[in-house]
């Protein structure tokens, strides 16, 4: 599965607001009290900054879905 739009497809998911080039929320995973989760429309990639979860949209599926 390929994603075209990284941001739509988390933002599904979880809140997300953008500032500048990259769209920020609460990671999911570890759920922190500040927007720690990047996701990055250009690279089509996520990550956050506090557990170190990162990956593209299928990984993020896989670990939303699990």
């Amino acid at each position: 599965m390929k994603e075209k739009n990284i941001v739509d497809l988390i933002g599904r998911r979880i809140a997300l607001t953008q500032k500048e080039s990259t769209c920020w929320g609460i990671c999911p995973f570890c759920k922190p009290v500040t927007a720690t989760f990047a996701v990055h429309k250009e690279t089509n990639r996520f990550r956050c900054y506090i557990c170190n979860v990162k990956g593209d949209a299928e990984d993020f599926l896989e670990l939303y879905e699990s």
